[in-house]
C-alpha cells in the first residue's frame, strides 16, 4: 500500500512536471512567434528603406555622370574648334550628326566626338569629318571591327595609304568588312 501511494505521488508529480513543461513550451512558442513577427516587420521596413535609398542614390549618380559627360562633350568640341578653326554655327552640323548617330545607332556621343576630333586632325573638312564619322559609327556595329578609335585609325591609314578621299570612307569600310 505504501509503495502504491508513493507510486501515485510520483506519477502525480511527473504529471505536474509535464504540465509545467507544456505550459512553458507553449509560452516560449508564443514568444518565439511574436519575435518572428517583429523580426519580419523590421526586415520589411529595412528593405523598403534600402530600396528607396538606392533609388535616390542611383538618381544622384546618374545626374553626376550626365553632368560629367556633358562637360567632357564640351571639352571635345573646344578641341575640334581649335583644330579646325570653326566654331558656333559651323559646328552645329557636326553636333547634329553626332546626336543623330548616337540616338539611332546607340553609340556614345563622346566617343563619336573623340573620333571626329581625330578625323579633323588629319586635315579633313567638317563635311568630310561628318561623312567619315557616319561611316565609322555604322561600321562599329559590324562584328569585324574593334573599338571606334581602332576603326578610325584603320580608316585613316587606308585613306592615306591608297590616297583615297574622305567621302569614300564608307566604301573603304565596306570592303574591309
Amino acid at each position: 500500500a505504501g509503495s502504491t501511494t508513493r507510486l501515485g505521488n510520483a506519477t502525480a508529480g511527473a504529471t505536474k512536471g509535464i504540465a509545467k513543461a507544456g505550459a512553458a513550451a507553449k509560452k516560449t512558442g508564443s514568444q518565439i512567434e511574436a519575435f518572428g513577427k517583429d523580426a519580419a516587420l523590421a526586415i520589411r521596413r529595412f528593405a523598403a528603406f534600402t530600396i528607396a535609398t538606392g533609388a535616390i542614390f542611383g538618381f544622384v549618380r546618374a545626374v553626376q555622370q550626365g553632368i560629367s559627360q556633358a562637360i567632357s562633350f564640351q571639352r571635345e568640341l573646344i578641341k575640334i574648334t581649335q583644330v579646325t578653326g570653326k566654331a558656333g554655327k559651323d559646328l552645329q552640323g557636326l553636333t547634329n550628326t553626332i546626336d543623330n548617330l548616337s540616338t539611332t545607332l546607340g553609340v556614345n556621343a563622346n566617343e563619336l566626338l573623340d573620333v571626329a576630333c581625330t578625323f579633323a586632325q588629319t586635315g579633313q573638312s567638317l563635311d568630310q569629318v561628318r561623312a567619315s564619322l557616319r561611316a565609322v559609327a555604322r561600321a562599329s556595329l559590324a562584328p569585324t571591327f574593334g573599338s571606334l578609335q581602332q576603326t578610325t585609325e584603320g580608316v585613316i591609314a587606308a585613306l592615306n595609304q591608297f590616297n583615297i578621299s574622305a567621302d569614300k570612307t564608307e566604301q573603304v569600310l565596306g570592303s574591309l568588312n
